[in-house]
Formats: structure tokens, sequence, C-alpha cells
């Protein structure tokens, strides 16, 4: 299996309703906020088990 390093981005109280999945290792810019300009970016889609509640992430394929 073939994984990259990222990161899952929240807008917080100002998010449309779903995370995003960033490529490349988190780097913090100066006031503290991850550092993302030019990095390509998947909306994730989570799957839930109904009967043990595993969870689990996939990222949108980008087209």
């Amino acid at each position: 299996m073939d994984l990259e390093p990222g990161f899952i981005e929240d807008g917080g109280e100002h998010s449309h309703g779903y995370g995003r999945w960033i490529e490349g290792t988190l780097k913090l810019g100066l006031f503290g906020g991850a550092r993302r300009l030019g990095k390509a970016r998947w909306i994730i889609d989570a799957f839930r088990c109904v009967r043990c509640s595993h969870l689990e992430l996939f990222v949108r394929p980008n087209d």
C-alpha cells in the first residue's frame, strides 16, 4: 500500500459542512495556522459501520 503524508483541514465555525485532506506534511505559519497555499485538496467522505461504529475516511477523486 502506497501512502502519502497529508493532514485534514476543518473550517471550524465557518466550514462548509465538510472536511478536506491536504497533501504534504503539516507546517504551521507565522500565526499558528496550517500553511496550505498551493497544495492540492480533496473533499473527505466518511462511512460508519451501523453495527460497530467503525469509521473509515476516503477522499473523493479530483475530476
